[in-house]
């Protein structure tokens, strides 16, 4: 909690030390500090010229604002008069006014502001966000897939929207009073995943028309999340955002398409399925640990067939099959790579694969 106490005086008509000097020598001290002096600046300075005719007339009007800023809506008017958040505006106005002044804490104030410049940047952006209305889902649908009859589109086009602005809202709200992107707050579009699900499972559209439905949703709305990333700035988003395509697929019932498989180039001198390649090339793109890939090989070698080679032969294709990993000793034996919880993953991952049945 960003704790506010709103300045009785000018403090750009004092010496340096009067503003650069946190409660506490934190970032969020110095962050706190920061507020402070750009609500001053747009009430004494730099911003809107104003004359007040109390000292308590000019506190309530800086915690108004400290409001405004804390809730994402402090926008100023720039030079062409247009409405805009001004914090990386006033955090260059900082850095130039005080650069000079060879005291250290004013350098330790100044290195808190150029480390944060692009924290700084993404909240203006966050604030200053609008809705791109050429980047439209039902135009994109209907270049893939035309009318859909029964389909509600002008409802799903609507719970879009609304968890656009929300996972916006989001993003903005968490840099402001964090620095830092946190969580997904899921509750806050509970009520439009339940709403998506309800016109997803719609029992009046056909089944393979809706699978195609769901299928080039789940491309827009991907791209939707990369598209807010992209305009707020920030790319330290990754966990945010992989959460809420999440939460879209399950709402919408998608279920991935399983990988074409018919003429698929695979290496048919270690595996004796190509279903057997996909799915173990699938697990050792994506880990670094010796003993998953023990695990598959035990288990898809010794039980099961689907890989025809010795340990010492596996492990020189591997090496040089491009995976983050490389395996310079023998492969943990199948007894001391088995867990419950491994077997059950790769069952299921079996199911999706077509393997086993």
């Amino acid at each position: 909690m960003i704790k506010f106490i709103p300045y009785t005086e000018d403090p750009f008509l004092q010496p340096p030390l009067y503003r650069v000097v946190p409660l506490e020598q934190t970032d969020m001290g110095y962050y706190t500090l920061f507020i402070k002096n750009l609500i001053a600046a747009h009430t004494f300075e730099n911003f809107d010229k104003k004359d007040f005719p109390s000292e308590t007339e000019i506190i309530n009007y800086q915690t108004e604002l400290f409001g405004a800023y804390i809730n994402g809506d402090l926008q100023i008017r720039n030079e062409g008069r247009i409405d805009k958040s001004p914090v990386t505006r006033f955090m260059e106005m900082e850095v130039e006014d005080l650069q000079f002044a060879d005291i250290p804490e004013v350098e330790s104030y100044l290195n808190f502001l150029v480390r944060h410049r692009k924290v700084f940047e993404c909240i203006d952006r966050a604030v200053d966000y609008e809705i791109d209305d050429s980047f439209d889902y039902e135009s994109y649908l209907d270049s893939k897939i035309r009318r859909i009859d029964f389909f509600e589109i002008t409802e799903v086009i609507y719970e879009l929207i609304v968890i656009n602005l929300e996972l916006v809202e989001q993003l903005k709200k968490q840099l402001i009073a964090n620095l830092e992107i946190q969580k997904l707050n899921i509750e806050y579009v509970k009520g439009n995943i339940d709403a998506l699900n309800y016109h997803f499972n719609n029992k009046l559209v056909d089944s393979v028309r809706m699978a195609q439905v769901k299928h080039h949703s789940v491309i827009w709305f991907g791209q939707l999340l990369r598209k807010i990333g992209f305009e707020i700035g920030w790319h330290d988003y990754k966990d945010f955002f992989d959460e809420m395509k999440s939460l879209f697929c399950e709402a919408i019932n998608y279920q991935p398409p399983v990988p074409e498989i018919a003429n698929i180039p695979y290496p048919k001198h270690i595996f004796t399925d190509p279903k057997a390649y996909l799915l173990f090339h699938e697990i050792a793109s994506k880990t670094s640990k010796n003993i998953i890939i023990s695990y598959l090989f035990r288990r898809m070698g010794e039980r099961e067939n689907f890989i025809s080679v010795r340990d010492t032969e596996f492990r020189d294709w591997f090496n040089t099959a491009g995976y983050p990993k490389e395996l310079y000793s023998p492969t943990h034996t199948y007894e001391k790579s088995y867990t419950e919880e491994r077997e059950l993953f790769v069952n299921l991952l079996y199911e999706k694969y077509g393997l086993g049945e």
